[in-house]
Formats: C-alpha cells, structure tokens, sequence
C-alpha cells in the first residue's frame, strides 16, 4: 500500500495558531500493516499542554482511483506522547505534543 499525506487541523478557538507535522512514514512511502504513523501537533499560543486534545488519522491509498479516492479512516490518539525536540523549541507546556 502507498501512503499520500495531507495535514488538515481544526480549531474550536480562532486566535489558534496550530503547528502539525507528520515524521512518518514518508510520502509516497509503500508501507504494510500494522503500520505506524508519527508526527506532533500544537498550538503555539497555548499556555498550558500543547493546545490540541486530539489528532485524526487518515490515509490515502496510492495511486488514486480515476477521479480521487476517499480517505481510509486508520484512527485517532488522545493521548499524546513525551516530545523533548518540541518542548526545547517551543516550551515546556508542549512536551506532551507527539501522535
């Protein structure tokens, strides 16, 4: 299966200013199940924890079928993981800011 990626945030406060990034795997990356997607996800004006409490996952198989294809549902994480790279760049209060 090929992996496409696209990031899309929602924010319920519009003075958010959210940051997501994806680590892996990699566009275009042929991966096999299970397989693990990783990145991060914060709002820069948060002054306590990252500012986002959840990240949906999707996947797009590749190459699409004539016209687009529909996202494949692969879940979601509420609990976010111990990032130190994120915390050192933007603050303590973002540590815990890894999918």
């Amino acid at each position: 299966m090929l992996i496409a990626g696209s990031l899309l945030w929602l924010a319920r406060d519009a003075s958010a200013q959210v940051l997501i990034a994806r680590d892996g795997p990699a566009d275009s990356a042929t991966v096999t199940q299970p397989l693990v997607i990783s990145g991060w996800a914060i709002d820069t004006r948060s002054t306590s924890g990252p500012g986002v409490d959840q990240v949906l996952i999707n996947a797009y198989l590749q190459p699409e079928p004539p016209g687009g294809g529909s996202a494949l549902y692969v879940g979601y994480q509420t609990t976010m993981n111990v990032r130190g790279d994120m915390a050192a760049a933007y603050g303590p209060q973002i540590v815990n800011s890894g999918y």
